[in-house]
């Protein structure tokens, strides 16, 4: 109460009211090594920090942060693995030894640190040389070998990693040697494994110093006795020395002499006494030889007449009956393949040519003269395709060229057999053997190995930007030995925006799909940015179960 200005009583009443100040209190969380600014500065340690400001009422506005630090995770392993083999670390997939850092995102959200030292064990190679025989054959490569090369064969070592043994394998050729051997009637030689007394080839298979087959071809001819009849006649009271004396009588004398091939040459003489001398001469010349008869020398077959005048006085008529042994030519074409062999021309023969062969009559000339004219056809140029490795489980076509006749062996895991180029899925590592016909007929071969590696691994994204820049633009699954998969998304609110089996969204290694995962669309329509949970359950081929949870950011 005061007093107006008029001298009166002026009452002021106040009607107070006490406003309350106001309290916040917040909790939250930093990672180790960040800092928030909370009491009044950036603080990097767990504790309550008070900020006081003014409210919207003019009082005091009091924010409580209760303040925890996370810390990081940090987890080593020490893996081993198989050269060849990989292990996904350091963001992909590491092939040689070294120490590896991947950074994750924790439960808690901060960084989770695995560091993985990563041991490559080397796989032991062998080498060996080995040698033999023509016709024989050596296990190697997977199956029993007859031709050389380089065959591989890999086995398990102690470690668990591969042990390679690559074998190189020779064949030795077995030796072949032919002679001419002459005997004459009647004598014999030791061939064939008996005596022999008949012309022919004969074969005896020796051991060479190689150890392998020596085989010595003899070509035996026997060689009739030369005879040769004498029509001799001589005047009455005149001799001839035949029969060993020297004779003055009609009669039939014979004399052995040794004739240019070795043999005996028998000469038969029929004696005439006569006033008038007669003699008859059967010659036999071969082709190419000349005898003198009828005055001069002959080369053709015939009956020449030679008159003399004996020193007695009588007449003496020479009678030459001449045959000149023929000798004819046969001309023959043979084709051979590439690596095959013919015997002619005195052995075997591999490379194109004539060649020449003489036949031997019984009277020594030559009967018949083989012309061979060999021709060597070239086998076909046959590839099975490059040594490859794949995956349990996955196919590869086969290229095959050589052809137009093809066999595959064996025929385990191939679509076909008899085609040039069949589908291979096998089971385990596998080498494939391809035999090639051309037209020809000749062969050629080639081999192809396919090794299978049976991995079991998943790797599941945890970040996609659909953005249509074709760049990390679907989100699918990789892995290797995947039998079974199953997916389901979720979004923050629990729903379900994308299930799948494995054909929807798996791809293999190195692929980017076109028409399998998940594109960020729902309903059709494109997703925000946000987070979405992933459930995946499947198995791998080796029976091992799969059982993965997760989260997957969707970025643009």
């Amino acid at each position: 109460t005061s007093a107006s200005a008029n001298g009166c009583d002026s009452v002021r009443i106040t009607n107070l009211t006490l406003l309350p100040d106001t309290v916040l209190t917040i909790n939250t969380g930093i990672c180790t090594g960040d800092s928030l600014f909370v009491g009044g500065a950036y603080q990097t340690t767990a504790g309550a920090y008070y900020d006081t400001s003014a409210a919207a009422n003019s009082c005091d506005s009091i924010r409580i942060t209760n303040l925890s630090v996370d810390s990081i995770i940090i987890n080593n392993l020490n893996p081993t693995i198989c050269s060849g083999d990989s292990l996904m670390a350091g963001g992909t997939y590491q092939t040689t030894t070294g120490t590896y850092f991947d950074t994750l995102t924790s439960s808690g959200g901060c960084d989770s640190i695995v560091t993985t030292n990563l041991s490559v064990i080397q796989d032991t190679t062998v080498n060996l040389s080995v040698s033999i025989c023509t016709g024989d054959s050596l296990l190697i490569g997977g199956a029993y070998q007859n031709t050389a090369g380089t065959y591989y064969d890999s086995l398990s070592g102690a470690n668990g990693c591969d042990s390679v043994r690559i074998t190189s394998l020779s064949v030795l050729t077995d030796t072949t040697n032919s002679i001419s051997v002459n005997i004459c009637t009647g004598d014999s030689v030791l061939a064939g494994g008996g005596y022999q007394n008949s012309s022919g080839s004969y074969f005896d298979t020796l051991i060479a110093a190689n150890g392998c087959d020596s085989i010595l071809t003899m070509n035996l001819f026997v060689l009739s006795d030369t005879t040769v009849t004498l029509n001799a006649g001589i005047c009455t009271g005149d001799s001839l020395l035949v029969g060993g004396s020297f004779q003055f009588s009609s009669g039939t004398y014979y004399d052995t002499f040794s004739a240019a091939n070795g043999c005996d040459s028998v000469r038969i003489t029929n004696l005439t006494v006569d006033s008038i001398l007669l003699t008859t001469l059967n010659v036999s010349l071969c082709k190419g030889d000349s005898v003198l008869a009828g005055g001069s020398y002959q080369t053709t077959s015939g009956t020449y007449y030679d008159s003399l005048i004996a020193s007695a006085g009588c007449d003496s008529v020479v009678i030459t009956n001449l045959l000149i042994s023929p000798t004819m030519i046969a001309l023959q074409f043979i084709s051979i393949c590439s690596g095959d062999s013919l015997f002619t021309g005195g052995g075997y023969q591999t490379s194109t040519g004539y060649y020449y062969d003489t036949v031997f009559a019984v009277n020594g000339c030559d009967s018949t003269i083989f012309i061979t004219d060999l021709i060597v056809l070239p086998s076909p140029v046959v590839s099975a395709g490059t040594d490859i490795t794949i995956i349990g489980g996955s196919s590869i076509q086969l290229t095959g060229s050589g052809g137009p006749s093809y066999s595959w062996t064996p025929s385990a895991g191939l679509s076909c057999t008899a085609c040039a180029d069949p589908i291979a899925n096998p089971e385990v590592t596998t080498t494939y053997y391809l035999s090639v016909i051309d037209a020809n007929n000749c062969t050629g071969s080639d081999s192809i190995l396919i090794t299978v590696v049976n991995v079991a691994e998943i790797f599941i994204p945890n970040l996609f930007s659909p953005n249509a820049d074709n760049v990390n633009d679907i989100f699918y699954i990789r892995g290797n030995g995947i039998d079974q998969l199953e997916i389901i998304i979720y979004d923050r609110w629990g729903e379900k925006i994308f299930d799948g089996a494995k054909a929807d969204i798996w791809a293999a290694d190195g692929t980017y799909p076109t028409n399998v995962g998940w594109d960020g669309t729902y309903k059709g329509k494109p997703m925000n940015q946000a987070v979405f949970v992933y459930v995946v359950k499947g198995a791998f081929s080796n029976g091992e179960l799969i059982d993965e949870k997760g989260n997957i950011t969707l970025i643009r």
